[in-house]
C-alpha cells in the first residue's frame, strides 16, 4: 500500500526541514520571506528575438544563431519573468500586467483582519512560480455532521502565468479523508476572482465581497450536509451513482441503462471480432475503478492494497449515509484519477484545475438529484 498521511494537498508540498511553528501565524511578510515569496519583481519583457541552436553537422559544435524580430511583427508577445531567478513564467499580450506577491498578500492581510483568529497555515509555489498560493485556517467556522469534522480554509492565489486572476475561495476540508469539499452552490460560489489588477480599492471591495459569499456558502454548505447525514446510502447507491457520472450514453452505445440515461461499458465484440471500444472508455478500466470506489465507501481492501493510499477508515461516521456517499465519490475523484504521484500535480489538480472543479460539482449535483434535494 502507498501509504500517505492524511493531511489537505498543499500538505504533500511541505518539505521534511521545513517548520512553521516559530512563525506568527498572522504576520504575513514573516510567513512570505519564509516561503521565499518576497521581492519577485514579476515583470514583462518584449520578445524581440529568437534565438537557435543548432549542432554542426559531423562535429561536436554548437551553432547559436539570433534571429532578430522585426518591431510589429511579434504578435503583440511579452515574456513574463521572475527578476529575482530570471526565469520566464509564460507568454502574454503586451496589456498583460503582473500582480506582484506583495500586493497579493497585502489583499491577503485584509481578509484576515475579517476573521479574528484566521492564521495562516501554508504559502507556496507550483513549478518555478507560474503560480503561488496562501492559505489561512478559520478556527471556528467549520462544522459537525455527527462526529464527523469539517474544517473551513479561505485560500487566496495569482497564476504568474496569466492562467488565473487573483482568487479567493472557501476550501472545506473534512477531516477524516482530507477531501476538498469546494461546490459551486446555485446561490453561491466558493470562489470569487478579479482579472490581473488589484488596486487598493479593489482589496478592499473584493475582500467584502468574498467575506459576503463565504457565509452564504458556509450557511448552504451547511444546510446540504445535514440533509445528506440523515439520508440512508447503500453500495447500489454508491454504484447507481458512479455510473449516472461516468458511464456510457446507453441510448447510442446500446448498452444496459443503470441511471440517468447511462450505462456501464460492456465487453462486447463487434462484427470484426475484435473488443467494441466507448472511446477512451473500456470495460475493464470502468469496471476497476468502480469496483475501488466501493472498496472505498466499504472500508474494505482486499485486491486494492496497493492502490489505497491509506489503510485508515476514511468513512468513519458517516457509513451507510448520503454524507459518506458525497465523500466517497468525492476522494474517488481527488486522490485516485489522474496522475496522483506527483505532489506538485495533486496540488494544482485540486486547487486550481477547472475542469476537476467541474468534476467535483458534477458529484455534488448528481447526489442532490439522485436524493431530489433542492438547493
Amino acid at each position: 500500500m502507498n501509504t500517505i498521511t492524511l493531511a489537505p494537498s498543499w500538505e504533500l508540498l511541505k518539505k521534511s526541514d521545513e517548520d512553521t511553528k516559530n512563525l506568527n501565524p498572522r504576520n504575513t511578510q514573516q510567513w512570505m520571506d519564509f516561503y521565499n515569496l518576497s521581492n519577485w519583481n514579476v515583470s514583462t519583457e518584449l520578445v524581440d528575438k529568437v534565438i537557435t541552436k543548432s549542432l554542426v553537422t559531423g562535429t561536436n559544435q554548437v551553432l547559436e544563431e539570433t534571429w532578430q524580430i522585426p518591431k510589429g511583427q511579434n504578435n503583440d508577445k511579452v515574456i513574463v519573468v521572475r527578476k529575482d531567478t530570471g526565469q520566464g513564467l509564460a507568454f502574454r499580450t503586451s496589456q498583460y500586467t503582473p500582480v506582484q506577491n506583495e500586493t497579493l498578500f497585502e489583499f491577503g492581510d485584509v481578509l484576515m483582519k475579517q476573521f479574528n483568529n484566521a492564521e495562516w497555515v501554508a504559502m507556496g509555489q507550483l513549478g518555478d512560480g507560474h503560480k503561488v498560493y496562501g492559505i489561512m485556517k478559520l478556527p471556528d467556522s467549520g462544522y459537525l455532521f455527527g462526529s464527523d469534522q469539517v474544517d473551513n480554509y479561505l485560500t487566496i492565489a495569482n497564476g504568474h502565468d496569466g492562467s488565473m486572476g487573483v482568487t479567493a475561495m472557501v476550501t472545506p476540508i473534512r477531516l477524516s479523508c482530507t477531501n476538498q469539499l469546494s461546490f459551486a452552490l446555485k446561490n453561491a460560489s466558493h470562489s470569487l476572482r478579479t482579472k490581473h489588477t488589484l488596486r487598493v480599492d479593489d482589496r478592499i471591495a473584493l475582500a467584502k465581497e468574498s467575506i459576503e459569499q463565504f457565509h452564504v456558502y458556509n450557511q448552504q454548505m451547511k444546510t446540504i450536509g445535514d440533509n445528506l447525514f440523515e439520508l440512508p446510502c447503500s453500495t447500489e447507491d454508491i454504484r447507481k451513482m458512479y455510473v449516472g457520472l461516468n458511464g456510457v450514453d446507453s441510448s447510442k452505445e446500446d448498452v444496459l441503462e443503470v441511471y440517468n440515461g447511462k450505462g456501464r461499458p460492456e465487453d462486447k465484440l463487434g462484427e470484426d471480432g475484435r473488443p467494441i471500444k466507448y472511446g477512451s472508455m473500456q470495460s475493464k478500466k470502468f469496471d476497476n475503478a468502480e469496483e475501488l470506489l466501493v472498496s472505498i465507501y466499504e472500508n474494505r481492501f482486499d485486491g486494492f492494497e496497493e492502490v489505497r493510499r491509506t489503510n485508515a477508515n476514511t468513512m468513519q461516521g458517516i457509513e451507510n449515509t448520503m454524507w459518506g456517499g458525497l465523500n466517497a465519490l468525492t476522494e474517488h475523484l481527488d486522490w485516485y484519477q489522474g496522475k496522483y504521484s506527483d505532489s506538485s500535480k495533486i496540488v494544482e489538480r485540486q486547487m486550481f484545475n477547472s475542469g476537476h472543479q467541474k468534476k467535483r460539482d458534477a458529484i455534488l449535483d448528481m447526489v442532490l438529484d439522485y436524493n431530489e434535494i433542492k438547493v
